[in-house]
């Protein structure tokens, strides 16, 4: 039997550091997630509020990109 484990993942919340995107990375390849959907954290400036986009530690948005590569490249 194949089995395959997906996932929905979103990089660059605020507060996210390198740390907890190393952990991700590592549990993606520990635990065999074979599918993911990766979106980077949106604060959505068009008149709808997102109370963590009013967090501290925002996350550039070229961090976010290469995260995002980086999840993808696994």
């Amino acid at each position: 039997m194949n089995i395959s484990i997906g996932a929905d993942l979103i990089v660059g919340f605020p507060g996210e550091s390198e740390a907890d995107f190393l952990e991700t990375l590592e549990g993606i390849e520990k635990y065999g997630i074979t599918k993911i959907h990766v979106f980077p954290f949106s604060d959505h400036h068009k008149g709808e509020t997102v109370p963590a986009s009013f967090y501290p530690d925002q996350v550039g948005q070229a961090v976010k990109k290469e995260r995002e590569a980086r999840l993808l490249e696994v």
